[in-house]
């Protein structure tokens, strides 16, 4: 009885997602009891509900399917994904909505990846709707870097080779999706205070799919200004700070190498340089004092003024 009702409501999730392809936030809905004769799968205006009376039963029951699933794999044999992609996705989409860390689900969605069941997008847009639930899963993100990867490699043949720092370099990918990929982290960050997986994803996102382009970089630091002054007490968001104004110190340290090599002069190779901001200033040129150094200056400007409005939050001072 159990068994045939949580398979009746996993088609009706199955369903769900079938008649509004376009659901992009998903949410429980405190039910402890069934009160009523009608599926607990709700959908208004693109928003999912679930009511949590029934995760007990569908939660076990798309588990053992996994399970079931990855046993197959015992004798070193690949799993052969194809004949039951379908059934594998509702399973683990199921399972992912609940418990959004359950690796082994997630590594069966790359097997559908992999064998051209699923597509990256589309997971992509699954594992976003996941984090607007669990935004601070670090199974959700990672399995987001992966997806990310095999995005960037089919759409840039150049995507892996080091990018050139200049200013007016071309952007190394598709703007569309480095656009989504940070309104992500932005959602996430916005929904868990100081959500370190969210902020760690998003410099990985703007040192490997962006390449560290001199105008995300700015775009970036001038966006974060803001949100940070709404959150003076999340250490992760003013590490990420740090990370922008370290890459934008390598980035004008390139340009006074490049500067320096053409007189004759030889400073060292610059992939290796992860210079200290106070190294970076010693070592002033016109091109760092022109336009680094004012960065640096607005930064602790800012700093000062939230120490004043806001005394006694240990994380101002520590990215001071």
């Amino acid at each position: 009885m159990a068994e045939e009702l949580a398979h009746r409501i996993l088609s009706d999730l199955s369903t769900a997602f079938q008649r509004h392809p376009n659901i992009d936030e998903v949410g429980f809905i405190c039910c402890p009891t069934c009160q009523h004769n009608r599926s607990p799968v709700v959908v208004e205006n693109n928003k999912l509900g679930i009511e949590t009376w029934c995760l007990e039963l569908i939660f076990p029951y798309a588990h053992d399917k996994v399970l079931r699933a990855r046993s197959r794999d015992d004798s070193g044999r690949k799993i052969k994904v194809s004949r039951s992609a379908r059934s594998l996705l509702e399973a683990t989409r199921a399972v992912l909505l609940v418990q959004a860390d359950c690796l082994t689900a997630w590594n069966i969605r790359k097997e559908l990846v992999e064998a051209e069941d699923l597509k990256s997008i589309q997971d992509l847009k699954f594992a976003a709707l996941v984090l607007t639930k669990h935004p601070k899963s670090s199974e959700t993100f990672a399995h987001r870097r992966w997806l990310l990867k095999q995005v960037v490699q089919k759409t840039s043949s150049t995507s892996l080779q080091p990018h050139p720092r200049g200013r007016k370099a071309e952007l190394p990918c598709d703007e569309k999706l480095l656009e989504a990929e940070l309104a992500v982290c932005q959602r996430s960050a916005e929904r868990y205070p100081s959500n370190y997986y969210a902020w760690t994803h998003r410099a990985w996102v703007v040192e490997n799919v962006a390449r560290c382009h001199y105008k995300i970089l700015m775009r970036e630091l001038s966006d974060t200004r803001h949100w940070i002054s709404r959150h003076i007490s999340d250490h992760s968001g003013l590490q990420y700070r740090q990370f922008l104004i370290t890459q934008l110190g390598t980035h004008f340290r390139s340009v006074v190498d490049s500067l320096s090599t053409s007189n004759g002069h030889h400073f060292g190779n610059t992939k290796t340089l992860r210079l200290h901001t106070c190294d970076l200033v010693s070592r002033s040129a016109d091109a760092l004092q022109d336009e680094f150094l004012p960065l640096l200056t607005a930064e602790f400007e800012l700093l000062t003024d939230l120490i004043t409005a806001f005394p006694g939050h240990e994380a101002l001072w520590y990215h001071r």
